[in-house]
């Protein structure tokens, strides 16, 4: 299974969603959690979101019940000279997972793929 995660912000705290699908051409999710937060981890650090996220996207794979394989965040799995955010989730759920880092913004020395879509681009790296 596929998991999809990502988190959003406001004045009073955070939602995240996640969606769990099988194979990367499903048409329809097989199931999707959510959690709502009045407690944001830690503020905004470029080049060090994982103290912000990390605790949230940990939160909400507490909640899901399906055996995931690949894990998909919003970010950089690798940035040049540290671990990203998805490098630290990698490592913290035992490497037993792919981890598949999709952004929106290019990071200096982040080595990424960039792709196109909907005239924008996306930085995908694992």
């Amino acid at each position: 299974m596929i998991l999809a995660v990502d988190v959003s912000y406001n004045d009073t705290g955070f939602v995240a969603n996640a969606v769990v699908f099988d194979k990367w051409t499903a048409r329809r999710q097989k199931n999707a959690y959510s959690l709502i937060g009045s407690e944001i981890p830690a503020p905004y650090t470029s080049g060090n979101f994982a103290l912000r996220e990390m605790p949230i996207i940990l939160q909400i794979l507490g909640k899901v019940t399906e055996s995931v394989h690949i894990v998909v965040i919003d970010g950089y799995v690798d940035l040049q000279d540290k671990p990203g955010m998805g490098r630290i989730l990698w490592e913290t759920l035992d490497r037993k997972v792919i981890v598949v880092g999709v952004a929106k913004t290019p990071f200096s020395g982040a080595v990424a793929l960039e792709i196109e879509r909907k005239g924008k681009p996306l930085y995908i790296s694992a």
